[in-house]
């Protein structure tokens, strides 16, 4: 009887362990990547679909902290969107005029405009 009170226990606590750690792991990322984005400018064409995919067209300055001056981003159900404050936001706030930052996830075609998927949109204004 104590040997399986100890199984159970030891048990539990395991799976607590592994639940705190699944938590926290979801919860790692309260922000926009610290890195610098791989193009800051303002959208002058957008295309989103009910789903909140779609595509933009950003168009800025080449500045020391960005690659691009000009790209075709795709929007993907995994792009991850941020308010002036770091918050999380909604692809739904997108909207031609609007200064972003985005960072780039995956390759790059390098056209002109370049054309890349967004990992994560900062509005900036």
């Amino acid at each position: 009887m104590v040997e399986r009170t100890w199984r159970i226990t030891r048990l539990l606590s395991v799976g607590c362990i592994v639940f705190i750690i699944l938590v926290t792991a979801g919860c790692a990322e309260s922000g926009p990547p610290a890195d610098a984005p791989s193009i800051r400018g303002t959208i002058s064409q957008i295309d989103m679909t009910a789903g909140g995919t779609g595509s933009m067209l950003v168009e800025g300055q080449n500045e020391s902290d960005t690659a691009y001056d000009r790209a075709s981003v795709a929007i993907t159900a995994t792009t991850r969107f941020y308010d002036a404050e770091g918050r999380s936001a909604s692809p739904d706030s997108l909207a031609p005029g609007l200064t972003v930052e985005v960072w780039f996830e995956g390759p790059v075609a390098e056209s002109y405009p370049v054309q890349a998927t967004a990992g994560a949109v900062k509005i900036t204004r």
